[in-house]
């Protein structure tokens, strides 16, 4: 008998700002994946704030990210931590131990080397907010990440922003063993900042193509090959995808960079509900709204993650459209069924008859 071997998919999920989302959202997905029957890995990444465990219904107790890192000995896959999910592991971040977000570039290496290693068919990874340089290399260990927003100003332009301080990240790097265009790139970034001009790849590309055309090409190439994918989470309306549409366009202009619309996760109370009560939401009510959301995005990274979509995805649009109707429809039939159950329909039989 032949054996295919699968191979694993790494899903960092990363947030331009706090408060997204982004930990429920990316504990869900694990739970969802592995309830599809996949082999599937979930890693508190989150340095020194760490609390991916409160989303899946666990402890948090025990060694995780922090006791590896400071001991220097053992295997990352030694702090696999199994749940009441089948096929489905946690690796806690284990921030009660102080300055983890702290790490040497060495060490950095090191766990990242070891995340590589461990055996699943779909490794997610949840990033700390912002754009320091850890959250950036972690989220470069895949050509398509996963950015969370919610429509709201502020969270888009954040995420705006991580994708920029992104694409400079994937430059930096590729210019590190060239110091001559390095320090060209540093002048660049001080000079325009100066200025107040938002600077784009496009110029980069033609000042360091004047020094050296070979680094310009490596660029480019180091550009091209990202392409993340963007989940809208506590949205209202299917037009929310729309609304957002001028942000690829800036991404686009500015960065050079294509971002693939790839969720979107309804505003749902029951979100909160599950929290409170310290369970996922996949377990507190897998037929909620914002679960379903969670479901369908799982979904898609089986069938279509590895695929080139459009921006607007029409299929993604479409489905959220439906769903919307639905929700719509459902929340219209419960209000009448609420009524009828009511001491109105004995006050007033003849309404109801």
């Amino acid at each position: 008998m032949t054996i295919i071997r699968q191979e694993r998919t790494i899903i960092p999920v990363a947030g331009g700002k706090g408060g997204i989302g982004k930990s429920l959202l990316t504990a869900n997905l694990a739970i969802s994946l592995a309830s599809m029957g996949h082999k599937t890995v979930v890693v508190d990444l989150d340095l020194g704030g760490s609390n991916l465990h409160t989303f899946l219904g666990l402890s948090g107790e025990g060694p995780g990210i922090g006791t590896f890192m400071h001991t220097g000995k053992s295997r990352l896959e030694t702090y696999l931590t199994a749940t009441h999910w089948r096929n489905l592991s946690f690796i806690p971040g284990d921030c009660n131990i102080p300055f983890t977000g702290n790490i040497h570039h060495q060490t950095k290496l090191r766990l990242m080397r070891n995340l590589l290693d461990i055996p699943c068919r779909y490794l997610l990874l949840d990033l700390g907010a912002g754009s320091s340089h850890n959250t950036l290399d972690f989220f470069r260990m895949s050509d398509r990440g996963m950015v969370v927003t919610t429509p709201e100003a502020a969270s888009v332009q954040n995420m705006l922003g991580f994708l920029s301080n992104l694409i400079f990240r994937v430059i930096e790097r590729a210019l590190r063993n060239n110091p001559p265009t390095h320090k060209a790139l540093r002048q660049l970034l001080r000079l325009h900042g100066e200025r107040h001009v938002p600077l784009s790849v496009e110029t980069i590309l033609e000042e360091i193509g004047a020094i050296d055309a070979r680094s310009a090409s490596n660029i480019k190439k180091a550009c091209l090959r990202y392409r993340p994918r963007l989940v809208l989470n506590m949205g209202r309306h299917p037009d929310d995808l729309l609304r957002i549409e001028g942000s690829f366009a800036a991404t686009r202009r500015l960065l050079s960079l294509y971002t693939d619309p790839f969720g979107f996760v309804f505003d749902d109370p029951t979100v909160r509900e599950s929290i409170d009560h310290g369970m996922p939401l996949m377990e507190f009510d897998p037929d909620c709204t914002a679960a379903k959301s969670i479901a369908h995005i799982a979904q898609r990274i089986v069938y279509v993650w590895d695929k080139t979509l459009n921006e607007p995805d029409q299929a993604l649009l479409n489905h959220t459209r439906k769903f919307y109707e639905f929700i719509q429809k459902d929340t219209r039939q419960r209000s009448m069924r609420d009524m009828l159950s009511s001491p109105m329909r004995n006050l007033f039989p003849n309404l109801f008859s």
